[in-house]
């Protein structure tokens, strides 16, 4: 064949630890290509002069990996040139690295982060779970012995919580540098730092999609960083409080620790499900997940002896999680829209109800949001989903 093949500008070939495969791609874009030894051998052929012809004779110089005209013309345009690893007219998908997260914004450019990073590594142990057990029991103690937690709403007064909503902005941005720093540790660049909304909740990310390039029990230390700096932060307070005896701090660190708990929940997209996807080597695990259990289900209805899809342990957890999250699932809905005037369910009426009223003072106004801030977060979510799936639609079609 005479088409010549060209590589895009600035392709990256990197190899991953303890694994026979690499990963390629360009900067600047979030496509990334998992690739084997052959595919890396005719990248580094393509050169701009040589057709696929040409590629194809140099490549079979091995007989073991003989592989014929279509089939290396076929990768090229089926899938090197899509992900923009091989030159193309063609316009590039748009990839989104994060699609769960609704209303990105960049808060902290990815120099910065990584320059602070750098800085943060040090505090990164290198086998960090004994460290992290142990913290977690000394100050465990220290709350039970020092806090009366038939009190904790009654320190909790508004007069507070400007201090604790700060506070609580500073203790997220430390869990994102905790991802960061330890992808600096690592070897590999932390990416920016931003906020968004995950379902209909406010959350900070970072950008740490470059972790593929590490073992698994490095990005399982990676997602679990985040969590770790908070955890430092609560030590500190507490040792501070110790010197002050400021109980604002004691409180504020128990606070903190509480805040982070819900990262460990797996069946969200928060650092406990990464690291269950690590652990298990199961990418894709809410996918998975219900493809095993829908299988399952399959296998039961035809009730064949010769084969059942829950052969292995992973297979018995992917089966497990999609049932637990489902049921998970269940509860959170019923609670959200059961039948009472605070319900999620019930928000357009109280929405009717405030705008018929006519009362539109400050105090109204924030009676109002802060009684219905989660209902308006799922409305607003679920308008934004709906948008950009017109959007989508629209664009499809003009195509």
């Amino acid at each position: 064949m005479s088409y010549i093949p060209e590589l895009a500008d600035g392709v990256l070939i990197s190899p991953i630890e303890n694994e026979t495969f690499f990963i390629v791609h360009t900067p600047g874009t979030a496509l990334r290509l998992r690739i084997n030894e052959l595919t890396r051998t005719l990248l580094t052929m393509i050169d701009g002069k040589r057709n696929v012809a040409e590629l194809t004779q140099a490549l079979n110089v091995d007989p073991a990996a003989f592989v014929s005209i279509l089939q290396v013309d076929q990768v090229i345009r089926e899938t090197l040139e899509p992900y923009g690893i091989v030159k193309s007219k063609k316009a590039l998908p748009v990839s989104d690295n994060v699609p769960y997260l609704r209303l990105r914004m960049t808060l902290l450019p990815g120099f910065m982060v990584s320059s602070i990073g750098r800085v943060l590594r040090i505090l990164i142990p290198a086998k960090p779970w004994l460290f992290i057990l142990f913290l977690m029991t000394v100050i465990t103690v220290i709350y039970v012995r020092e806090i009366s937690f038939a009190a904790l709403t009654g320190f909790i007064t508004p007069e507070r919580i400007l201090g604790y909503f700060i506070f609580s902005i500073f203790s997220r941005l430390v869990h994102e540098f905790g991802h960061a720093s330890a992808c600096e540790k690592f070897g590999i660049k932390a990416g920016s730092i931003g906020f968004g909304f995950y379902l209909f909740m406010p959350v900070f990310y970072a950008d740490v999609s470059d972790a593929w390039l590490l073992t698994p029990r490095k990005r399982i230390i990676i997602n679990a960083a985040g969590m770790y700096f908070q955890l430092l932060v609560s030590c500190v307070m507490v040792a501070i409080f110790f010197i002050t005896d400021n109980q604002w701090l004691l409180y504020a660190s128990l606070i903190n620790v509480l805040g982070f708990l819900p990262n460990i929940n797996p069946f969200v997209r928060y650092d406990g499900y990464w690291i269950l996807v690590d652990w298990f080597g199961v990418n894709n695990l809410m996918a998975k997940s219900r493809e095993k259990f829908q299988a399952t289900v399959a296998w039961l209805r035809v009730k064949s002896r010769a084969y059942h899809p829950l052969q292995t342990r992973v297979d018995v957890f992917l089966f497990c999680y999609f049932m637990i999250s489902r049921v998970m699932m269940a509860v959170f809905i019923l609670v959200a829209c059961w039948p009472s005037n605070n319900s999620i369910l019930f928000f357009p009426t109280r929405l009717i109800e405030f705008i018929t009223a006519g009362d539109f003072s400050m105090e109204m106004w924030k009676n109002f949001l802060r009684s219905n801030v989660f209902a308006i977060l799922f409305f607003a979510m679920i308008f934004e989903m709906a948008r950009k799936r017109l959007v989508q639609k629209i664009s499809d079609r003009s195509h």
